[in-house]
C-alpha cells in the first residue's frame, strides 16, 4: 500500500508531459507548415490519449489494488489486535484472581474494569490502527526516496538536504501543539 504514491506520481508526471509533448509538437508542426516542411514522424512521443487512456486505467488498477491491500491489512491487524487484547485480558483476571484476600480490601473492582478497558482499549487502537499507519507511511516514504533517485537524483539531492530541517521544526510543532493539548486538558 506504500507504493501508491509513487505510482501516482508516475502517472501524473507521464500524463502532465504528454501535454507538453502535444503542445510543443503541434506549435512545432505549425511552424514547420508555415515554411513549407514537414514534421518528421518517426521519433515522436506517444500520442496524448493513448497516455490519457493509460493513466485512466493505470488509476482503476492502482485504486482497486489500493482498497483490496489496505482492507485486508486494516482486517489482520484488527483481528492480531483483538486476539492480544483478548489474552491480555484473560492473564489480567487470572492475577486478580490469585491475590490475597486483604488484597480486594483496598482495592475496589469498577477501579480494575474501568481502567483496565481504558488501557487495553488504547492497546488495541496501538497495534491495529497505529502499526497500519506506521508502516504505510513508512513504506511511502522508502518507495517515494526510490523513485525519486530513479527519475532524478541530483534533484532529489538537493531536496534531501532539506530532511534535517524538516525534523527539526516538526520536532517543535509537535511539542508545542502537545504543550497546548496538556493545557487544554486542565
Amino acid at each position: 500500500c506504500g507504493s501508491a504514491m509513487p505510482i501516482l506520481c508516475i502517472l501524473f508526471g507521464d500524463t502532465l508531459q504528454s501535454f507538453v509533448d502535444d503542445t510543443t509538437i503541434k506549435t512545432l508542426n505549425q511552424t514547420l507548415q508555415a515554411s513549407g516542411q514537414s514534421l518528421n514522424t518517426t521519433n515522436l512521443p506517444e500520442p496524448m490519449m493513448v497516455v490519457i487512456s493509460r493513466f485512466g486505467w493505470g488509476m482503476i488498477v492502482l485504486a482497486s489494488a489500493v482498497w483490496l491491500l489496505s482492507w485486508v491489512h486494516v482486517t489482520c491487524l484488527n483481528w492480531a489486535a483483538a486476539r492480544q487484547v483478548f489474552r491480555v485480558r484473560g492473564e489480567f483476571l487470572r492475577a486478580i484472581l490469585r491475590q490475597d484476600v486483604g488484597w480486594y480490601d483496598t482495592n475496589t473492582a469498577t477501579d480494575f474494569a474501568s481502567k483496565m478497558t481504558e488501557d487495553l482499549n488504547k492497546l488495541q487502537e496501538g497495534i491495529g490502527e497505529k502499526i497500519g499507519m506506521l508502516s504505510f507511511f513508512t513504506g511511502t516514504f522508502v518507495l517515494s526516496i526510490i523513485v525519486a533517485f530513479i527519475y532524478g537524483w541530483d534533484l532529489t539531492l538537493v531536496i534531501m538536504s532539506m530532511i534535517p530541517f524538516m525534523i527539526i521544526f516538526g520536532g517543535m510543532a509537535a511539542k508545542v501543539q502537545s504543550s497546548f493539548a496538556e493545557k487544554e486538558m486542565e
